[in-house]
């Protein structure tokens, strides 16, 4: 974590990187100081230097944080640095929008019921609306709630629709959930992507059902390489990494977008170097890599160095080498924890920064 703001400015010039990127990283790393009754808050913040586009946080809540908000204003320790709006509790909700409104996210089965991984925040998270969308009637209710609220009368306009859960009783269910869920938004005129994340799809049976998917996408909630026993529930833990080799290259086979999720600050760098590059050939797609933020509840879960944010400007440089001579890249949608926000490398990324 940064001590001054300054270092902001040594920082970009040792390793390269814009500014705003390191704030993000590191305001990702530190967590927040907010006087709320909560683990976890959300916001959007506009800047006061560098790009002047809006951006989307959740944060952990962290008192011992030199960034804190004080009547709309973001500050470090004294120091205004941006602008902030739509300040709330960060729920766990049922759905929720990215990509400018055309991405749709649905938690078929709420993920506060989701326990086991040490890093994992959701099942201490506030819910509001929560819906087993599993349940036929539900889910029929729910598409025509979400396109009352919105004016809608079709999906035509939707770029993806995201199944983003791991609490389905077994690989059997999220097949068929999926597939139902294919056979609902094809009727509402929806062509564009139904994309899982999770792990509980892990044969080539399963896989080779969801082929009657036009546009499927498998992210693949592997979260780290090594000592999976130790930050894993079992019944995630035992989906081991060579099985998860195996799916993925039957996956990209079957035409799927394929990646794979990763949380850095969990292991130390050798270990994730060694991993990306075992991976980069089983993904035709960019990794969701997310940076682990530590709760009050959770300190002592980082890798000993991963205090350092030289630690994540520095895994950000070993997964850019890695991944540079392809045609895969970091979507800024897709996570608003990310190592990249406004540039991969030397190139500026363009797309969309905010999640609704």
């Amino acid at each position: 974590m940064i001590n001054y703001l300054k270092d902001l400015f040594s920082l970009s010039k040792r390793f390269n990187i814009v500014t705003e990127d390191i704030l993000f990283i590191d305001i990702n790393i530190s967590g927040i100081n907010v006087d709320i009754n909560t683990d976890r808050i959300r916001f959007y913040v506009k800047l006061l230097f560098g790009h002047q586009g809006k951006y989307f946080c959740a944060l952990q809540v962290r008192k011992d944080s030199k960034y804190h908000i004080k009547n709309s204003i973001l500050y470090f320790e004294n120091e205004c640095i941006g602008e902030v709006s739509k300040f709330e509790i960060d729920f766990c909700d049922t759905y929720y929008m990215r990509r400018n409104g055309t991405v749709l996210n649905i938690n078929p089965k709420s993920r506060i019921n989701c326990k086991g991984c040490k890093f994992c925040y959701t099942s201490h998270q506030k819910y509001r609306n929560a819906i087993d969308l599993t349940v036929k009637d539900n889910l029929d209710n729910f598409f025509k709630d979400w396109m009352d609220t919105y004016n809608v009368r079709s999906l035509e306009k939707l770029y993806q629709i995201a199944i983003v859960s791991g609490c389905f009783p077994n690989e059997n269910t999220v097949v068929d959930f999926i597939l139902r869920l294919n056979d609902k938004v094809k009727k509402l005129n929806f062509n564009g992507q139904i994309f899982y994340l999770g792990s509980q799809i892990q044969t080539f049976k399963a896989l080779k059902k969801l082929s009657e998917i036009s546009n499927f996408a498998y992210c693949i909630t592997l979260e780290c390489f090594n000592d999976r026993d130790s930050f894993l529930k079992k019944s995630k833990s035992k989906f081991s990494v060579e099985q998860i080799k195996k799916v993925m290259k039957q996956s990209v086979e079957l035409g799927y977008r394929t990646n794979f999720t990763y949380i850095v600050g969990l292991e130390n760098l050798e270990k994730l170097q060694v991993g990306f590059m075992e991976f980069i050939q089983y993904t035709n797609s960019f990794p969701i890599i997310n940076i682990f933020q530590e709760h009050q509840y959770q300190v002592g879960l980082r890798d000993n160095d991963a205090s350092n944010i030289d630690f994540y400007l520095k895994a950000r440089k070993i997964i850019e080498n890695i991944y540079v001579k392809t045609n895969m890249r970091p979507q800024m949608w897709e996570v608003c924890r990310s190592l990249w926000y406004t540039t991969f490398a030397d190139e500026i990324l363009r797309g969309q920064y905010l999640p609704e």
